[in-house]
């Protein structure tokens, strides 16, 4: 198992219930680091103003609370969250690992993974300012922005396999985050018998790469990563697609790609990796643009597109009328894309008959008689269809979406009814969770999922309506 020990202290300043000042300094060490790297020390420092007990501000009866606050820290961390599997648990990852076997009566030792003594604490640091406001006693808004950046990564680095093992724990690379915050609460209608309360939130969210590992082989940044369907790179986002660019079918029905093609001795050949052709010290404007039906021909570029919405959050309102109350609760999701492999495995236009199930997409496959449908061909006999279904921009669904996470109509019982009954209060009402959900496809679950998967315990969510009754005696 692995151990931590703390040392914590927090300092806090309150002036005449206007002006704050905090500060908390800690000293962690973590039993997952090697002797000598094992402690870090962090702080964080913050400031708030209540403007809204200014006497400047007194006659300004319309703002019933406005504060501003900011705020700086340093925050470690020490989790090492590398995908190791719980035969090779993360707290050991400072020193080499092997493996003892039984070899027919003799004991074996084998190399199992590398660790790496130099490991320490990754490092954050983040600015946030906003404000909290509460204006006409009926509307409340709060604001917050920060950006976030963290060094000293904790992560798996790959490495040469000359090596003799494929990854090493390290602590390098730079990564940024910033993000807007919103929150909105508005009472509407404030009667006695109608209250209406509308409510709103939302969130802005981006990465950027800063700086990228070194590669262990020429100890300099590394150009990029592939990781997947996505690639790093400095100045792009950890979710920024890498994909070959579907390009639709030729004149017999059959998929094309985008491809590239440079001259080498009078002949054409196909660049298949832009970022690596980059690194190499090619020059783009040598390169010829063209379509491919050969999958593996085709180029893998970043194509424009990220897995990271623009925008989420949720909405809702609360409505009473007399006795009644109808409640709702939605979250949604602007932009971002997710790789639907779900539906790519339903869209085999290459598999044998009664191999495969199939999206009813299918349909419009492209035939002599449909020869406007940017769909391939419906055979199992043509080798150009192998690739079909493997990764592209063509299964690049958009991740936006609406949920109507939570509705409820409730009819409070009149207690002249109860009182024979001996009961204090009563309330009936019918609830609905998940009752509907827009997204791009039908079944594409875009706010747990990039890949249109239910693995991982990513299924959709489930609708539920249940009726019932509160007594309170």
């Amino acid at each position: 198992t692995n151990a931590i020990e703390s040392y914590f202290g927090q300092l806090r300043y309150d002036y005449d219930n206007r002006y704050y000042l905090s500060a908390s300094l800690r000293r962690d060490g973590s039993s997952r680091f090697a002797e000598g790297n094992r402690w870090g020390t962090f702080g964080s420092v913050g400031a708030a103003w209540i403007a809204s007990r200014e006497s400047f501000l007194s006659s300004a009866s319309w703002i019933n609370n406005l504060k501003f606050k900011a705020s700086y820290g340093v925050l470690g961390n020490q989790d090492l969250s590398l995908g190791y599997s719980s035969y090779t648990p993360d707290y050991y990852l400072y020193t080499d690992l092997y493996d003892l076997t039984d070899a027919q009566g003799e004991p074996s030792f084998s190399f199992y993974s590398k660790g790496n003594p130099n490991l320490s604490w990754e490092l954050s640091h983040t600015f946030n300012i906003g404000l909290e406001s509460r204006l006409l006693d009926r509307l409340e808004f709060n604001l917050d922005f920060f950006i976030k950046k963290t060094s000293n990564m904790l992560f798996n680095a790959q490495t040469p396999p000359s090596l003799g093992y494929s990854k090493l724990p390290v602590n390098d690379g730079e990564l940024s985050n910033r993000g807007l915050e919103l929150e909105l609460r508005y009472e509407a209608i404030k009667s006695k018998n109608v209250e209406l309360t509308i409510n709103a939130n939302g969130g802005y969210y981006a990465n950027r790469i800063d700086r990228m590992s070194k590669d262990p082989a020429t100890d300099a940044p590394k150009h990029y990563e592939i990781q997947g369907s996505y690639a790093y790179k400095q100045g792009h986002s950890l979710r920024d697609f890498y994909l070959r660019s579907w390009r639709g079918v030729n004149d017999k029905g059959l998929p094309q790609w985008k491809s590239y093609t440079q001259k080498v001795d009078g002949k054409d050949v196909y660049v298949t990796d832009l970022e690596k052709y980059l690194q190499d010290g090619g020059d783009v404007s040598k390169l010829t643009e063209g379509v491919t039906t050969d999958y593996s021909s085709a180029v893998r570029e970043f194509v424009g597109k990220s897995a990271i919405p623009n925008f989420v959050g949720g909405f809702g309102f609360d409505l009473r009328v007399q006795r009644f109350r109808l409640s709702t609760s939605f979250t949604y999701g602007l932009g971002g894309y997710g790789l639907d492999l779900a539906y790519a495995g339903l869209m085999k236009s290459g598999a044998r008959i009664g191999e495969t199930n199939y999206h009813k997409d299918i349909l419009n496959s492209w035939t002599p008689e449909n020869k406007g449908s940017d769909l391939p061909i419906l055979a199992s006999d043509q080798t150009e269809l192998r690739y079909v279904s493997n990764a592209s921009t063509r299964f690049l669904t958009s991740r936006s979406f609406l949920n109507l996470t939570n509705a409820r109509i409730s009819y409070d019982v009149p207690k002249a009814l109860l009182e024979r009954a001996g009961i204090g209060s009563a309330t009936v009402y019918l609830s609905g969770d998940n009752l509907f959900l827009l997204t791009a496809r039908r079944g594409y679950a875009s706010m747990s999922s990039t890949t249109g998967s239910s693995s991982a315990q990513r299924y959709l969510p489930v609708s539920s309506i249940v009726a019932g009754v509160q007594l309170h005696f």
